[in-house]
Order: structure tokens, then C-alpha cells, then sequence
């Protein structure tokens, strides 16, 4: 009865002693954080086990005999091959579409995955989880592909989200006949400086801050003076609302909140809570990606701005540089000039989206080499401005089918025309369109 313990136990061995290993690790079996996160996922995957299912993959593409992980990807009915596909990629990093899920498609297969070392993708052997060589946004690539390839697809469309635009954009690069339309939403053109302290996003700021009533300006001017150490607070609150878009009453009347709450507390911020953006357990995913590909351990990773001298300043405090400490991580900056773009690609960006500038996304609409090309702007919108309307929390609202529409014409690249936007327009959405097309 012993012998098959022992042989699980040198197998165990020789894993860790063959893989790549990281200078520092944090035992996952020690962490409750990831202990919880497993137990949610396991009831994630109960729920999915008709259409979900585990793909083994090589931890690292350079050595296939080397460990493996499991990436887990679903759909939401079976999957067909003879319909379209379209591979979403959610953003972050570190979040997965566990909670996010679409409204279904009867026209197109929409296939779900956690990328490696996140969510229901997170390895429990240590010298995974916590390896910087076991993340990038490369590999996710190259995961995507063993996945097309299991899946027997000849070719597909690729979504992305905020941070899932990085694998998205080299997906489509490195594979353009293998991908039939590429989908941007809320799309990150490099990162460092010109990401965490982009011009763009002071910009915005002060717009913002230019439209509000001189009634409301002379109210956060007084709590300014009054607290000239808590002035981070206005764009905190740019910073929590405008995910959603921008609403002048609705913001108006949360910035009344905040100020009612400066009586009581103070709005400095505090030390980063990682956990509060990072579902399930994908904490190494996170920092080491932020550090590796948008350098967040050299910028400031709140986007705050203080206000001094009637004007907006970045505020530069916490970084991420104690949390990547501990690991040896070889930069590799993310910048989408490293990855040309030929095949049919859609941007859908939100005006006031706080998180990805639109100008700064617009940046790598110009230099995609595609003959057919579109950038669709939200008026007001936000962060989600084409997937909130796509999310099933919304469902069977009047947007889901005009959404899901336009995503489908999206995956299967066809033309855009202004009448696939007048609906949204009687409804309330106003959609400007710039398109690009080389006959």
C-alpha cells in the first residue's frame, strides 16, 4: 500500500527539481487566499461540467517534456463545429469571465478560458505559481493556439478585454491566418509611463473637472484647502465611476457623497489591496504580469492626481516595486508596435474611459497595417462600452440583441454600416465610427 505513495512522492521530486525555478516562493498549501479560490472554482467547474472541460498544455512551449499545467476552458452550450468561433480573453490580469459571461450566441461558438495561472488555470504545484517564467501574455498566445488546434478550428475570431487586448493583439500577429477578425475593447497600446501616466488621462481629468457646475468646483475646492493632503480623493472617484461611463447627475451626486463622507474620514489611499482585483486566486498572475509587461513596479498603479496650485498633479505613491520584489523577473514591456496587425480588427472604446485612454488606443488603430480597420466610440461610455450591454446581470435589456448583433457581424468580419448602429441610438447610445477600409 505504500509503493504507489512513494512513486506519487518521487514523481513529485522530480517535477520540482526539473522545472524552472523562482528565487522565492510562498507555499500555496500555506495560503488561504488560494485555498478559497479553489474551492470557488470547483463549484465554478461543477456548474459548467457539460460543456467545460480541462486542456493539458506544456508549462513552458520551449520544453514540451517538461511540467504541464491544465487550462480550463467552457462554452455556454455544446460546441459546434460547423458555426464560428470567437475566443474571449479577459482582462486584468488576473480576472476571468467566471461572473462575466455573455449573453449566448446562437449564430457563433463563444469560447471561454482562464489563461494560465489564473482563475480555474492556476497551477497548485509552487515552482508554477509563483515561477515569473511560467507568465506572459506570449504564452497565452501560444496557449490559444493548442487550444484552436485541440479544437480542430481553422480559423477563428479573437476577443480581448483591457489587459486581455495584449494576447489578443500578439495572437493575431503571430497567427493572422488562423484569426478571421480581432476584437479590441478597452484596448492597451504599451505599457510603463506612457500607460499608468498617460497625458491622455490628466486630459480627461480636467475635462471632467471643467464640465462640473462652479457650485459643486467651489465645494471640493473648499474640502482641498481645508485637507490639502486628501486631494487624491476627486480623481479616486473619477477612477471608481467611470468603468461604467460617464453620467454628470449620477457622478454629481457621488461626488456630494464623498463630500458629506470628508467630514467623517479621510480619502487618502491606503496600502493597494490586491485581492480586490484579483477574482478567484490569481495574485502571482497579477503582480507578475503587472510588473513584467506594463512595469508597475516604476509607476503608479492607483492613476491618482492630488490638486495643488489650481492645477491636477499625478500622484506617484504605490507601486508595485515591494510586491515584485521578491522575485526575479525579466522585463519584457509590452508596446503593440512590436506586433503588426493584418487581419480585419474592431476597437470599441468608451469616451471616457478612465482605465485605456481612447486616444492612447486610437494610437494603435493608426499603426495597424489591416486594409480593414473600424474604431467605434461610446459617446459617455466607459471602460465595458460594447460588453456591458453583452453581460448576462443584463440581460433581456432591449441592447442585448443589438449587441450581440454587432459582435457577430464583428466575428465574422464583416462590414460595418451605420444602420447597425441607429437602434442603439434610439435607446439612448451614440456611436461614432471611424473606419479604415483599402478596397
Amino acid at each position: 500500500m505504500k509503493l504507489p505513495f512513494f512513486k506519487l512522492f518521487i514523481s513529485l521530486i522530480l517535477a520540482l527539481l526539473l522545472a524552472p525555478q523562482a528565487d522565492s516562493f510562498t507555499l500555496p498549501q500555506d495560503d488561504p487566499f488560494l485555498i478559497e479560490g479553489l474551492n470557488k472554482c470547483q463549484e465554478f467547474i461543477t456548474k459548467k461540467t457539460e460543456h467545460g472541460q480541462y486542456l493539458e498544455l506544456p508549462a513552458f512551449q520551449e520544453n514540451i517534456s517538461g511540467p504541464k499545467f491544465k487550462m480550463y476552458y467552457w462554452t455556454l452550450q455544446k460546441f459546434n463545429p460547423l458555426k464560428p468561433s470567437l475566443v474571449l480573453i479577459p482582462g486584468g490580469p488576473g480576472q476571468t469571465f467566471h461572473q462575466l459571461e455573455w449573453v449566448n450566441s446562437e449564430k457563433i461558438n463563444m469560447i471561454y478560458f482562464d489563461p494560465r495561472g489564473m482563475g480555474c488555470s492556476t497551477p497548485t504545484l509552487d515552482n508554477l505559481i509563483n515561477n515569473p517564467e511560467f507568465y506572459s501574455s506570449e504564452k497565452v498566445a501560444q496557449d490559444l493556439e493548442a487550444l484552436r488546434k485541440f479544437l480542430n478550428i481553422k480559423k477563428w475570431s479573437v476577443y480581448g478585454h483591457s489587459f486581455g487586448t495584449i494576447p489578443a493583439t500578439i495572437y493575431a500577429a503571430k497567427f493572422p491566418d488562423q484569426t478571421r477578425s480581432l476584437i479590441l475593447e478597452g484596448t492597451v497600446h504599451e505599457g510603463g509611463k506612457n500607460f499608468w501616466h498617460s497625458p491622455a488621462r490628466k486630459e480627461l481629468v480636467e475635462n471632467v473637472w471643467q464640465s462640473l457646475p462652479s457650485s459643486m468646483k467651489e465645494k471640493i475646492l473648499a474640502s482641498f484647502n481645508q485637507r490639502p493632503n486628501s486631494t487624491t480623493w476627486f480623481s479616486q472617484t473619477l477612477l471608481d465611476n467611470l468603468p461604467q461611463g460617464f453620467s454628470p447627475d449620477h457622478f454629481n451626486e457621488r461626488l456630494q457623497r464623498n463630500l458629506k463622507s470628508l467630514n467623517t474620514r479621510d480619502i487618502i489611499p491606503t496600502e493597494y489591496e490586491i485581492e480586490d482585483i484579483t477574482p478567484y486566486f490569481s495574485r502571482s498572475a497579477h503582480l507578475i504580469l503587472s510588473c513584467k509587461e506594463l512595469e508597475a513596479d516604476l509607476y503608479s498603479i492607483k492613476r491618482l492626481f492630488s490638486f495643488s496650485e489650481n492645477k491636477f498633479h499625478q500622484f506617484t505613491d504605490m507601486t508595485y516595486e515591494k510586491n515584485c520584489s521578491e522575485w526575479k523577473i525579466i522585463r519584457k514591456t509590452f508596446n503593440h508596435k512590436n506586433f503588426p496587425i493584418k487581419v480585419p480588427t474592431y476597437y470599441l472604446q468608451g469616451e471616457f474611459d478612465y482605465l485605456t485612454l481612447t486616444k492612447d488606443a486610437h494610437v494603435h488603430y493608426l499603426n495597424n497595417k489591416s486594409d480593414q480597420k473600424y474604431f467605434i466610440t461610446l459617446k459617455n461610455g466607459g471602460h465595458n462600452p460594447l460588453s456591458l450591454s453583452l453581460n448576462t446581470f443584463n440581460r433581456e435589456t432591449k441592447l442585448n440583441p443589438l449587441a450581440l448583433n454587432l459582435i457577430e457581424k464583428m466575428a465574422a468580419a464583416e462590414a460595418l454600416e451605420l444602420n447597425d448602429f441607429i437602434e442603439f441610438q434610439n435607446l439612448g447610445l451614440s456611436w461614432h465610427v471611424e473606419k479604415a477600409i483599402t478596397q
